[in-house]
């Protein structure tokens, strides 16, 4: 059975996890990743807020704050955003023609 087609029963309610995810405005996709990838009961799936995506950068950002540090000094090849010298891409493309 597809998992929109199933019903569920929440305090006393039964709707399809479809018609629940309508009327708690959470996507579809959501739901199924929170069940199958995250290992969450249905109810969970279904009544938990999703975060807004400035929310979940701002999640992000704090876990890299505390990975970075960890690692220690990173190349600025591994940090997004952060471009090599200049002299350093000339030797590399110099060493590749030749």
């Amino acid at each position: 059975m597809q998992l929109g087609r199933r019903s569920v029963t929440i305090d006393g309610v039964t709707h399809t996890v479809r018609e629940w995810a309508n009327e708690n405005r959470i996507p579809m996709g959501v739901i199924s990743s929170r069940i199958h990838v995250l290992g969450w009961s249905i109810e969970k799936a279904l009544t938990t807020k999703p975060m807004s995506r400035a929310a979940a950068g701002r999640v992000a950002a704090d876990k890299m704050r505390f990975v970075l540090p960890a690692v220690g000094k990173i190349s600025p090849e591994f940090v997004p955003g952060v471009r090599k010298p200049r002299a350093d891409r000339k030797q590399q493309k110099c060493a590749r023609v030749a």
